[in-house]
């Protein structure tokens, strides 16, 4: 009995594998007919309309033709520009001169800067009248006080214009006035020009003292000394003649009737030596004790 059951279940076993392989061949048979009729038969789309375009449909860009870039032209150098020659710039000079006043001579000198950077070039001789006595102010250097005034009055109920203080009641100044206005010059002092004639003051020529006024600055050396007069010299600086005998033909006012319309000085006063800084000066200076 039991080996009766053995047999039957084996031969239920072979048919059941039996029905499996035959179903799997079924398949695979099944796969490979639509696998090449799909590649066989192509699918045919459905119809556009020629008035109605596709959904999204865009133009196809059109490419633009190439264009070669031109060939850049030749570039030709330039010359270089031929640099420029160097030129002296002035430079800052808060002391641009230095002045010796020379009583035996009767002339004021005022020195600028040279090449060499020392006060050595002569930039201005003017013809002037010093102390009487020689002795006032001493010899020796100063430094310029350097207060001015317009109109300062002098020894005598006198008058000066252009005054600018040396140190002390010394003054470099114009000649003479009687009254405080330029027609009522001091005619025989002006004559005195060249000659020991103040009281300690410099006298000047009107356009010498309005320049030593406008262009020297405070701190100036000023050194009085003693040399030897030259007639020759004082020729040579001696201002023009007076005319109607009022005012001071070296005065520029607008209404002088005697103003000779220019410089009485040969040349036009020199200036430093452009781009030099002057040489350090130590000098000894002194004072004078009396003031205006």
């Amino acid at each position: 009995m039991a080996a009766n059951r053995s047999r039957k279940t084996r031969r239920r076993g072979r048919r059941r594998m039996a029905a499996a392989a035959s179903l799997l061949m079924l398949l695979m048979v099944a796969g490979i007919a639509v696998f090449v009729s799909r590649r066989t038969v192509p699918e045919r789309p459905e119809p556009v309309s020629a008035s109605t375009p596709a959904a999204f449909e865009t133009a196809a860009p059109v490419p633009a033709p190439e264009t070669q870039p031109p060939s850049p032209a030749p570039v030709t150098p330039s010359p270089s520009p031929a640099a420029p020659a160097p030129s002296a710039e002035p430079v800052q000079v808060k002391l641009p001169y230095c002045i010796t006043v020379d009583r035996g001579r009767q002339v004021v000198t005022v020195y600028t800067i040279g090449a060499s950077g020392k006060y050595d070039v002569v930039a201005r001789q003017m013809i002037c009248s010093t102390d009487k006595t020689g002795k006032h102010p001493g010899n020796g250097i100063y430094r310029m006080n350097g207060h001015r005034k317009r109109w300062v009055a002098t020894v005598g109920n006198t008058y000066a214009q252009y005054a600018t203080r040396i140190s002390g009641s010394i003054l470099f100044h114009s000649v003479p006035y009687t009254k405080e206005r330029p027609n009522a010059l001091e005619a025989e002092e002006y004559e005195k020009l060249g000659k020991n004639a103040s009281q300690g003051c410099v006298r000047l020529a009107c356009e010498d003292a309005k320049w030593i006024y406008e262009n020297v600055p405070r701190g100036t050396l000023v050194k009085f000394r003693t040399g030897t007069y030259s007639a020759e010299e004082i020729e040579r600086l001696k201002p023009p003649a007076l005319g109607t005998g009022k005012w001071d033909p070296t005065d520029d006012a607008a209404d002088n009737p005697d103003y000779i319309g220019a410089s009485y000085h040969a040349d036009a006063a020199a200036t430093p030596y452009p781009g030099v800084t002057p040489s350090p000066t130590s000098h000894r200076t002194k004072t004078w004790k009396y003031r205006w």
